[in-house]
């Protein structure tokens, strides 16, 4: 945990990583791979083989949703009682369809996150934290998704809805609404029939929270 926080790894980029064969006999405590680590610890398995090329990815659904537990609650350790489970709601929430609910639960973790912690509160920041918090509250989250005009921040998807994120920092939550409208990242959901939604966030680094958010139709 203390080594992905120091190199501020990208944790969605944990799922589906391609590494070469290199990886499996990485041992160097005094330059501690990330990819190494995880697959040593057993977090991590392979799931698939292309000439030299592994695919990494979590074991199963409950090995995830618990790493993912221990690193939010890393970041977030001065967190007790039910401030410290209400993450676990924000699946329930976007599946109800209640945002209000969701960002006044996503808003509160953040804030108990310390000031003190020393990390940069910039966009790669916000984005990781919240999608920590989404997917270890159960929900299918999948982060930097690529389409052909771009990447999309975050796509959150349930068997009849898929909610379309993107995220900005000391900018606009409307600027992050037109970004995925004018890049048509909706465009390769619309033929499976689910409800869309299209969800911008502005989150402020001095405030170190979420500024401002908004919501249309897919």
């Amino acid at each position: 945990m203390n080594l992905l926080k120091e190199k501020q790894y990208n944790m969605a980029n944990i799922e589906n990583m391609e590494v070469d064969e290199e990886i499996f006999s990485t041992y160097e405590l005094e330059n501690l791979c990330p990819e190494a680590l995880l697959f040593q610890t057993g977090y991590l398995t392979i799931k698939d083989v292309d000439d030299e090329l592994y695919t990494l990815s979590y074991p199963n659904n409950e090995v995830k949703n618990s790493f993912l537990k221990h690193l939010l609650f890393s970041f977030s350790r001065e967190m007790e009682g039910s401030e410290r489970s209400k993450f676990k709601r924000l699946s329930k929430y976007l599946k109800q369809e209640k945002f209000d609910d969701f960002f006044e639960t996503i808003t509160s973790v953040f804030g108990s996150i310390p000031y003190t912690l020393n990390t940069q509160r910039d966009e790669a920041y916000f984005h990781t934290i919240f999608y920590l918090m989404v997917s270890a509250s159960g929900a299918d989250a999948k982060s930097e998704i690529l389409t052909s005009r771009g990447r999309i921040d975050l796509v959150v998807e349930f068997h009849d809805k898929i909610f379309i994120i993107e995220f900005k920092c000391d900018q606009s939550a409307d600027k992050a609404i037109k970004q995925i409208q004018d890049k048509g990242y909706a465009e390769r959901y619309k033929q499976t029939g689910k409800k869309l939604f299209l969800i911008g966030i502005n989150f402020s680094s001095e405030k170190r929270n979420i500024a401002q958010w908004n919501k249309v139709d897919g």
